[in-house]
């Protein structure tokens, strides 16, 4: 699998995690937790984003977390 496939998968997850009604903050851990098992995602600066983001309070809803989960490379 590629890079951008494996991240594509993980952020597949994450969204599922979502639509099955888990909590915004519950679906960026999942999102975060699962890139840093793989190397080529390990050290993604989006993991600090997405964690900074939810430490100020800035990924709250599920629309704010699904838009920054689609939005991710």
């Amino acid at each position: 699998m590629t890079r951008d496939e494996r991240l594509e998968s993980i952020k597949a997850s994450a969204l599922k995690q979502l639509d099955l009604g888990a909590s915004p903050v519950d679906a960026i851990t999942t999102l975060c937790c699962d890139m840093r098992h793989y190397p080529e995602l390990a050290n993604h600066k989006g993991i600090d984003i997405a964690m900074g983001f939810l430490l100020i309070g800035k990924l709250r809803t599920d629309r704010e977390v699904r838009e920054f989960i689609e939005g991710f490379r």
